[in-house]
């Protein structure tokens, strides 16, 4: 059986991000199966390219300039000539796979016969919100009240898609809540990204590297330096943490000046280390003892179950609508795999990482934990749950 995975990210990119990963992981699970896999991305270029990303046959369509006038209005005036680019250049697939609203709807318009499955790796409406550091209340639905984003979304999971798949429970109830039929939704956790196992260096060479004292509690911010991922608020909670705690900031962003002078003003310079975007990201996991998850939305988080395989405590933020919407509370078990904490109050997570930085039977008893928790994430029971779809709609 042929499958087609889209996704909105360049898969040839020299950084490819966590939606476009989560592909991978899916489609390298589906071969494993003996299903027949190609991919399809976009990119900036001008013309159809046809290569091979991780032995896959893989389509990347050229950009769709903007129209004259209508620019401005994004995606919304594309999506037909996006449908005409999936119907030329698409596999002959039985099952297509989307990553983003966008290609789902254009790949029902120019391939309606064709099963349409749309992986929720985000909610467009509600990333963007959080972007601009505002909030609102999934659980009523007022994100379907976003305007011409929020119609042609719900358009995307209503007409679109013949099955969705939202990665968290309160994604899940949050759909249905909005109007969403239940039978459409299956939700499923993702498993780690095996490439952050790469990288050769000990935890001993990288505290070394990063000066370090080797008896600290090292605490490890891992991802996109940008607003909606909230760094700043693990900078604020440094100054109130014990002199015992050093934090590594690995990543990059436009907000990493302003964790900067954060961790200036809390007068904590001297234990925080940065070390800009890595290609190998195991060697700060395997350098750090916690891991702190600052975002105030994140719908999959794979950097949860890359926790995981390393065996780090996680210190997460609670669910708190309409302020917080995470997965931490569905990742972790609060006081035996990690600790969640109020991410409106930088005061508590000091005195959550306070607490693990200063009581060793407690990390230690954690880091035992959590790699319980990856029979729970992992690829083998999602993949079950997407598998067990393609036949029902593959007749």
């Amino acid at each position: 059986m042929k499958v087609e995975l889209q996704v909105s990210g360049d898969l040839t990119a020299d950084v490819v991000r966590g939606g476009e990963n989560h592909a991978l992981e899916l489609a390298k699970a589906l071969a494993d199966r003996g299903y027949e896999i190609s991919l399809l991305s976009r990119s900036r270029c001008d013309e159809v390219t046809h290569t091979e990303v991780c032995g896959f046959p893989t389509t990347i369509l050229p950009r769709i300039k903007p129209r004259k006038f209508f620019w401005r209005l994004g995606m919304y005036p594309q999506l037909g000539r996006l449908a005409q680019q999936i119907k030329d250049y698409g596999a002959d697939s039985d099952i297509v796979i989307n990553f983003s609203p966008w290609l789902t709807l254009a790949s029902r318009m120019g391939r309606p016969n064709v099963p349409n499955f749309y992986v929720v790796a985000d909610l467009l409406v509600a990333a963007k919100r959080f972007q601009e550091g505002k909030t609102f209340a999934f659980s009523g639905g007022n994100w379907l009240k976003f305007g011409l984003d929020a119609w042609l979304e719900k358009k995307a999971y209503l007409n679109a898609c013949d099955m969705a798949f939202p990665q968290t429970h309160w994604m899940l109830e949050g759909l249905v809540t909005s109007g969403i039929p239940r039978e459409k939704l299956q939700q499923g956790y993702v498993g780690a990204c095996p490439t952050t196992c790469k990288g050769d260096r000990t935890r001993e060479t990288v505290r070394d590297e990063l000066n370090i004292p080797p008896a600290a509690a090292v605490v490890l911010y891992m991802g996109a330096m940008t607003r909606r991922k909230n760094p700043v608020l693990l900078a604020r909670a440094m100054k109130n943490a014990p002199e015992n705690l050093y934090a590594i900031f690995a990543g990059a962003g436009d907000c990493e000046s302003e964790v900067r002078a954060a961790c200036t003003e809390a007068g904590v310079d001297n234990r925080v280390r940065f070390t800009g975007w890595t290609q190998t990201p195991a060697d700060y996991y395997r350098a750090a003892d916690i891991l702190c998850h600052t975002a105030l939305y994140e719908t999959a988080g794979m950097i949860f179950t890359e926790a995981m395989m390393h065996s780090l405590a996680v210190v997460a933020p609670q669910l708190d609508p309409p302020n917080v919407y995470g997965i931490g509370c569905e990742a972790i078990i609060d006081g035996q795999s990690g600790l969640l904490y109020d991410a409106l109050d930088p005061q508590d997570l000091a005195a959550k990482l306070s607490q693990l930085a200063t009581d060793a039977a407690l990390l230690d008893s954690m880091k035992r934990e959590i790699p319980k928790r990856l029979d729970v994430f992992s690829w083998t029971r999602y993949c079950d749950i997407i598998e067990t779809e393609i036949k029902r709609f593959a007749k």
